[in-house]
């Protein structure tokens, strides 16, 4: 995390000079990536990107909002971002949350309105909007799922890269749902309190800062299905997020409504 000036937050951003550390070993590939999530739903990252590499190309994936909500609740609880432990509470706390405009003890509010987070297309309009149409590139998970190495030969060639190594790359699923043999030693790798960076700062980089909290992390998890979610709490779901997903179809010019069953 580097742009995104509007997350509400307790701690600062990182300097410039940190941000740039961790593509030190950057060369002459024709890319470097910064793969912040995060971005795609704050309300300045685009404008601030921009400015920052106006020649910039923006990649975004789309999933089910519905399974998207739910992993991301879980995504935040393994964080320790999120403080609900129910999933149906945190979802009636986003009102509040946002009248609140507190930030959590980790991590930023934004995280937690699940609503923001996948307002698809108003997302994908703002960066349209500031990069035009041609930079950016809307993906969608279901095809990833169906043939990944085919659909990772179709971004290799829209970005002008050799897509050969198609066929040495593990396309076996990453990040997948996990639990923490610790919560409290996962909380520590996700979000290390001030005082950690500011003892290590003194002797290591950014760059190897961030690989030792991975490390940690990985250690730490334990894969772990996620329990299945409500039925009732789906079918609510499906109908707050019916018109978007409509809107994402007209958008992407493709039906999408499949999304909305309930029967998963």
């Amino acid at each position: 995390m580097f742009f995104g000036v509007d997350f509400t937050r307790h701690n600062t951003s990182r300097s410039e000079t940190d941000y740039l550390s961790l593509f030190e070993k950057w060369q002459n590939e024709r890319y470097a990536l910064d793969a912040s999530t995060n971005y795609f739903y704050s309300r300045t990252a685009a404008k601030e990107i921009f400015d920052s590499a106006p020649e910039a190309r923006i990649l975004i994936m789309v999933r089910n909002p519905i399974n998207a909500t739910y992993s991301m609740f879980f995504e935040n609880r393994f964080g320790g971002v999120e403080p609900i432990a129910r999933f149906e509470d945190a979802l009636a706390a986003e009102e509040e949350r946002t009248k609140r405009g507190c930030p959590p003890a980790r991590g930023s509010l934004e995280q937690l309105l699940y609503s923001r987070i996948y307002a698809y297309t108003s997302n994908i309009y703002r960066y349209r909007s500031i990069f035009g149409p041609k930079r950016v590139t809307v993906l969608v998970l279901d095809d990833f799922k169906r043939d990944a190495r085919k659909e990772f030969i179709k971004v290799s060639d829209m970005l002008g890269l050799d897509g050969s190594c198609a066929n040495t790359i593990d396309f076996s699923i990453k990040n997948a749902a996990k639990g923490a043999l610790s919560r409290r030693l996962g909380v520590f790798a996700a979000s290390p309190p001030g005082w950690a960076g500011r003892l290590t700062g003194r002797f290591l980089s950014k760059a190897q800062r961030l690989k030792i909290r991975n490390m940690i992390a990985q250690i730490n998890t334990i894969p772990s299905d996620n329990p299945p979610m409500n039925p009732e709490t789906r079918r609510l779901l499906a109908q707050k997020f019916a018109p978007e997903v409509e809107r994402l179809s007209a958008l992407l010019d493709r039906d999408l409504t499949h999304w909305l069953q309930v029967d998963e």
